[in-house]
């Protein structure tokens, strides 16, 4: 295991790694049974995106690709992944010009951006336009006019079909374009909406005494504190790190006994975006990346009473889930808070441990399913700081 120790205030703390392909290096699974949870939200509050490619379209001086697609909530920002210049030495250094624009289906311009003279924009979708105010919800197309050079558009044969999980980015939908004519396939396309709020995630258990031992062992993507009876647990900030979630993901853990009360206990997880749920268009694409999807927990607290016997309280689909106070929080962009959260009445917002689509999931896989799809319900409850839980 490679990680490193450290004490504070808040009890002793460990923080490791732990890999897709083993629970660590010594086998044991400081999570036993936990399962990842995640709160769904509205297909409106979601990423669009096709991020892998296996062709490339080209557009002579004179010509246009275009994509069309449908925006489920307002538009934000538009991403898209052109391929260097053809049949140049120094692609950095080469002048080009060429056109990207924003357009309704019914030929409404919504903007437009010019690239004149040499360019660094040929990275992952190194093209970004900022839509402000962002565009009503609805039907577009995006398209790249080439004036010098002949420029390339990445793209694929077909979007792969997916499952709606309540939590995944959702799929391009819309014909590609070449010269205004419907073609075969679909381009790399990122559009980015209104984020959903930061979510809560509590769960209260109960306890006839204190037990001996009490180690809690959690981790929150992107980034996210834990509370036990309103006291925070650590003092640590801004964790895990970040990493190649695909791979890595980091967690810790805590000597909590000092924390808990006999009787009624209640745990509560604050989960922020960073770069594995980032959200707000820029030029690196994080609100891309290959394991993007809505904040997530995994947690396993483990309490040996003095008969030596040992029970576990684990994130699972017992737990509520709820819209926190920061209301968006978008990469290098900062974040929007209010003092007080209720959840539109009459939408439920259910919390699952179900494995969501292998497409979307495929990391965090090391004795316990990934991140939740959707199913279950649980009734609402009224938090002290006026959040509702669901």
């Amino acid at each position: 295991m490679q990680g490193y120790t450290q004490d504070n205030e808040s009890g002793g703390s460990k923080m490791s790694s732990t890999t897709p392909s083993a629970p660590n290096s010594t086998g044991a699974d400081p999570f036993g049974p936990a399962r990842w949870i995640a709160r769904p939200v509205e297909r409106s509050q979601r990423v669009t995106r096709h991020i892998t490619s296996s062709r490339v379209d080209w557009a002579e001086p004179g010509h246009t690709l275009g994509q069309r697609f449908h925006a489920e909530g307002p538009v934000e920002a538009v991403s898209i992944s052109l391929s260097e210049p053809r049949g140049v030495e120094d692609p950095f250094q080469s002048p080009v010009k060429f056109t990207i624009s924003l357009r309704t289906e019914a030929g409404v311009p919504v903007m437009q951006r010019v690239y004149d003279g040499p360019q660094l924009v040929w990275d992952y979708f190194g093209i970004v336009l900022d839509v402000n105010p962002p565009a009503p919800p609805g039907e577009y197309i995006v398209e790249l006019a080439a004036h010098q050079g002949t420029i390339g558009w990445l793209g694929a044969d077909a979007a792969p079909a997916v499952e709606d999980d309540g939590v995944s980015p959702l799929p391009v939908r819309g014909t590609a374009l070449i010269d205004d004519e419907p073609t075969g396939g679909v381009r790399l396309l990122g559009v980015d909406t209104h984020p959903a709020p930061n979510p809560l995630f509590r769960r209260s258990f109960e306890l006839a005494t204190l037990p001996v031992a009490a180690e809690l062992a959690a981790t929150v993507l992107g980034i996210g504190n834990v509370l036990i009876n309103g006291r925070r647990v650590g003092g640590e900030a801004l964790e895990p790190a970040v990493t190649n979630y695909d791979r890595t993901v980091l967690y810790r853990t805590w000597d909590v006994r000092h924390l808990l009360v006999p009787g009624i206990n209640e745990i509560l997880i604050q989960a922020g975006r960073e770069r594995y749920g980032a959200r707000g268009g820029d030029v690196w694409g994080w609100n891309l990346a290959p394991w993007h999807r809505e904040p997530v927990a995994l947690l396993n607290l483990r309490l040996t009473g003095i008969d030596g016997r040992v029970q576990s309280v684990t994130t699972d689909a017992s737990w509520q889930a709820a819209a926190g106070p920061v209301q968006a929080e978008r990469l290098f962009r900062g974040e929007d808070w209010v003092l007080e959260v209720m959840a539109p009445s009459g939408i439920r917002l259910p919390l699952s441990s179900r494995p969501a689509a292998n497409s979307a999931a495929r990391h965090m896989n090391r004795s316990t399913p990934p991140p939740p799809g959707s199913e279950g319900y649980n009734d609402p409850e009224s938090d002290r700081n006026g959040s509702r839980f669901r």
